[in-house]
């Protein structure tokens, strides 16, 4: 990698989420950890979890990073970001024919993707206030807006 891209990398890291990090307290903890916490709960327990933190947990955070309340600027500014940094999920846009898809693809089980679906669905709704159409299935959540 050469250092101007690197460079780069760094900044980009520090830009996009080290200031919604700090601000939301997010922690960082091994894979394996974090694995064992997400398989003894049950996906019930996990859904009204991520439900319960997602209506308010973010929001301050995505003020405080100025992210406009709609979902290109919080596609672009934080889960493109948090895909990139975070080990949550790898996410991309794809453009359809109605608008765009984001979509949110990870390795860490069925109750991962039914958590990521749950609070995300409850982050945009809460922030945005946008109707989204949301599907997940075998650790991809696909998330359809315009």
């Amino acid at each position: 990698m050469h250092l101007n891209a690197y460079v780069n990398h760094i900044l980009g890291k520090f830009v996009f989420l080290d200031g919604i990090v700090e601000e939301s307290q997010h922690m960082v903890l091994r894979k394996e950890i974090f694995e064992r916490v997400v398989t003894s709960a049950s996906i019930e327990d996990l859904g009204v979890a991520a439900r319960d933190i997602g209506r308010d947990f973010l929001k301050s955070a995505l003020v405080f990073a100025s992210v406009e309340p709609n979902m290109n600027d919080l596609v672009r500014r934080y889960f493109l970001p948090m895909g990139i940094y975070s080990g949550w999920y790898r996410s991309e846009v794809l453009k359809t024919p109605v608008g765009n898809k984001l979509i949110l693809q990870h390795d860490l089980g069925p109750k991962w993707t039914v958590f990521l679906k749950e609070y995300y669905s409850e982050v945009i709704r809460s922030f945005t206030h946008d109707q989204v159409h949301t599907v997940a299935h075998d650790g991809i959540v696909e998330i359809d807006y315009r």
